[in-house]
């Protein structure tokens, strides 16, 4: 991000506002800076680029399909990995997609990913966490030419929550316990 866009008034005032607002006021998730622009994701309104560094934000690009419900959509490079969909309770459907940042153009889909929700975080080595509904933990190579799939594990009941990294091992947890999952060797 460009040194202007992130100057602060001396005041605490806000430089800028960008009208952005889900219809149910219940996502969860927090805007992404990918290079010169921030992304903001939400359950209703889909995701939307800006460009803040001319002063006042302007949209690069808008796509009400790309809904954003509790996972962060996580940025490698120029491009975004965002889990999307409907988590609705009639026939959910919730996918993995990489987004080109600068278009928002889809590179790739990853069908069933999770029933209702699934969070993706970096690790330390630049590949990807994600802790489905269901308890899985599925380690994934970052790579805007599709979907490879590390490894995957059951490490705990379901859930919605997300996963932790720190020290070389994931924190995971259900309704009944708290699980460190050690990483790599």
């Amino acid at each position: 991000m460009g040194a202007d866009s992130l100057k602060t008034t001396a005041d605490g005032k806000p430089l800028w506002a960008f009208p952005f607002k889900d219809r149910l006021n219940e996502s969860s998730t927090t805007p992404v800076a990918v290079g010169d622009l921030i992304v903001a994701s939400s359950v209703t309104a889909g995701s939307v680029a800006l460009d803040p560094t001319g002063g006042e934000p302007k949209a690069v690009w808008k796509d009400d399909k790309l809904t954003c419900y509790f996972s962060t959509p996580v940025a490698v490079g120029d491009h975004l990995y965002m889990v999307n969909g409907a988590a609705t309770l009639i026939n959910p459907s919730i996918v993995l997609r990489c987004v080109e940042a600068k278009t928002g153009k889809v590179l790739w889909t990853q069908e069933k990913v999770g029933k209702y929700h699934a969070a993706v975080v970096k690790t330390g080595d630049g590949k990807l966490l994600m802790l489905d509904d269901a308890g899985h933990l599925i380690l994934w190579q970052p790579d805007p030419a599709g979907y490879k799939e590390l490894c995957r594990a059951t490490v705990c009941g379901a859930t919605w929550a997300h996963p932790a990294v720190s020290g070389g091992r994931a924190f995971v947890r259900d309704g009944k316990e708290l699980v460190a999952v050690q990483l790599g060797k």
